[in-house]
């Protein structure tokens, strides 16, 4: 990729899930092909393989590291190592940041914009997993305007695997032990494997908070009964995507705290929907309305309060095609200029792209 500042030196390590690296030279971004999770031991043998040829075979010297905020991402471990090897200054990139950053480079932006940042996990400022938020950002700071309401993630990354246990979290923060769980659920899950989810969070063990938008989908996924465990990445919201009928209009009401949004409404008319026989298209298609224009009421009220006239979306949930061409139409529609990564993935992808024009646009302001 073609850089509009100089890059020369910055070698960016990504992240850990769907990773891939990339290395400046003069003002091109060379990013490199699709590594994969590095937590298989082969694909970080390959990752750590790949990081010399390339910086071989372009005759790459770096001169300054940057890396995702999160300290036990395996990218993030080696990038230590590289800097502590190298003596080479190390910047840590908030995750996302970096997936803001990685579109408004594909495009040229560099004033302040609306960021949309949907994805599944990545370490925030205060030590939670981020997922669902909204910045007012260029590439070099971001200002943190709102998120997703914080629920409980029982099990940390277990939760992304069998999504049943997301269910179970959000019926729990809104419900508390009075959970009306949809007909059928106790009995596809076991009773015994929900008393033990409630117990884990009730007294916090293993059970970190997330804004996750990822998470959410997740959720949405088990109580509709598309999917309780996924076997691979992103099933659930795939599932989920596919089901949604396009015929359906409406959409859930959704309650926007000065801070945060809560998704309570959302819950409890899912719930109330399925009680009352709903088909699962329709249910579907309401839960992915609701999103689109919470994004767009969103950007809406930030343009007016910061003056940033343009919004760029990004992470690995607008890999939904359904959500992200309902976006397309309604900003169209709104007369908001919106950004789509095309060239540059969306998803974790195109996060080393965004750390690397991150740590670009800070080094030239020193």
């Amino acid at each position: 990729f073609f850089a509009d500042i100089p890059v020369e030196g910055i070698l960016a390590f990504g992240a850990e899930k769907v990773n891939t690296f990339a290395l400046g030279k003069g003002e091109t971004i060379l990013q490199s092909q699709y590594i994969g999770d590095l937590k298989n031991w082969e694909t970080y043998r390959f990752y750590k393989e790949s990081l010399e040829r390339f910086q071989h075979l372009f005759r790459f010297r770096p001169s300054l590291l940057v890396c995702d905020l999160h300290p036990d991402y395996l990218s993030s471990r080696e990038a230590e190592r590289y800097a502590s090897d190298l003596h080479l200054p190390l910047l840590h990139v908030q995750h996302h940041h970096a997936h803001a950053a990685a579109c408004m480079l594909e495009y040229g932006l560099d004033e302040p914009v609306i960021a949309l940042v949907l994805d599944g996990t990545g370490l925030g400022d205060d030590g939670k997993a981020w997922g669902g938020e909204i910045f007012l950002c260029d590439r070099r700071e971001y200002k943190r305007l709102s998120h997703l309401e914080y629920v409980p993630l029982p099990g940390g990354d277990k939760a992304s695997t069998e999504p049943w246990r997301m269910a179970v979290a959000y019926l729990w923060h809104y419900y508390g032990n009075e959970i009306p769980f949809p007909t059928g659920f106790r009995e596809r899950i076991g009773e015994a494997k929900i008393q033990m989810l409630l117990k884990m969070m009730e007294k916090g063990i293993n059970t970190p908070y997330t804004s996750s938008a990822g998470r959410l989908f997740d959720a949405v996924a088990s109580l509709l009964g598309v999917c309780d465990i996924s076997t691979h990445q992103a099933e659930a919201p795939v599932k989920l995507e596919q089901l949604a009928s396009d015929e359906h209009q409406s959409r859930y009401s959704v309650l926007i705290e000065k801070e945060f949004i809560s998704m309570r409404p959302v819950l409890e008319g899912i719930l109330e929907d399925l009680a009352a026989g709903v088909p699962v298209a329709e249910l579907s298609a309401r839960f992915h309305n609701t999103l689109a224009w919470l994004l767009v009421e969103m950007a809406k009220r930030y343009r007016k309060q910061t003056g940033a006239d343009k919004v760029v979306i990004s992470g690995g949930c607008f890999q939904n095609k359904r959500l992200t061409e309902q976006l397309q139409r309604m900003f169209a529609e709104a007369g908001i200029p919106l950004f789509v990564s095309g060239r540059i993935p969306c998803n974790d992808g195109g996060v080393a792209v965004g750390q690397l024009a991150i740590a670009a646009s800070r080094k030239r302001q020193l």
